[in-house]
């Protein structure tokens, strides 16, 4: 199964992150639940903005 999201705002390409204590920014954790459940997964740009896509197994 493929699921895939739209992100219509300017930016940069997400990439998986981890948190630590020196770090204010919440962004990019989610992708290492992504990178886990995953066969696959990754970034393309569109028209408005970016998608992330990922493969899941069934």
């Amino acid at each position: 199964m493929r699921l895939e999201v739209e992100d219509f705002g300017p930016g940069f390409a997400p990439r998986p992150r981890t948190h630590t204590v020196h770090v204010e920014s919440c962004t990019g954790r989610g992708l290492l639940l992504v990178d886990t459940l995953s066969s696959a997964w990754g970034v393309r740009p569109t028209a408005t903005g970016q998608s992330v896509w990922a493969e899941l197994p069934t």
